[in-house]
């Protein structure tokens, strides 16, 4: 069970041209345990909603033991609140509504 966790970590290739055409589905999985998630940096996603991750800058073993350590002095309280507004934001631009808005744009760009 992913709540069981205080931080999740979603270990990407940063950098590549997958990761900046492609949506990391995982992220929807962990969003919804509202758990804070160290990642790397998700060019995928506006940066509203980046604004709720934990970054880290590379998959060297050095930089996300790094980023991993300074998440232990943080509150509970607070990784957990980083978490919900991160779910929270995600529901927010990716539900039903605002998908089939941006569908619609996108097709009446494509015809005209």
């Amino acid at each position: 069970n992913m709540r069981s966790f205080d931080v999740l970590i979603n270990p990407r290739t940063p950098a590549t041209e997958m990761e900046e055409n492609s949506f990391p589905s995982k992220i929807f999985d962990y969003a919804l345990s509202e758990r804070a998630i160290l990642t790397t940096p998700l060019k995928s996603l506006p940066l509203k909603i980046r604004d709720n991750l934990f970054e880290y800058k590379s998959n060297d073993r050095e930089d996300v033991l790094v980023s991993l350590s300074a998440l232990v002095y943080l509150p509970r309280e607070s990784l957990t609140e980083t978490g919900r507004q991160f779910s929270q934001s995600l529901r927010a631009e990716y539900n039903v509504t605002s998908l089939g808005i941006k569908v619609s744009n996108f097709l009446s760009d494509r015809a005209a």
